[in-house]
């Protein structure tokens, strides 16, 4: 439990890496769904 604040750096590291993910993920997955919209209208 000292090591906390290295804890809390890891934890805003990750949070940072898991926003990261996000951005990168998000664009793709709005493709995937539109064309998937598409194919099931079509």
């Amino acid at each position: 439990m000292l090591q906390s604040g290295n804890a809390g750096e890891r934890t805003s590291q990750f949070e940072e890496s898991l926003v990261t993910v996000m951005y990168l993920i998000c664009p793709f997955w709005f493709l995937s769904s539109c064309i998937f919209v598409y194919v099931f209208k079509y």
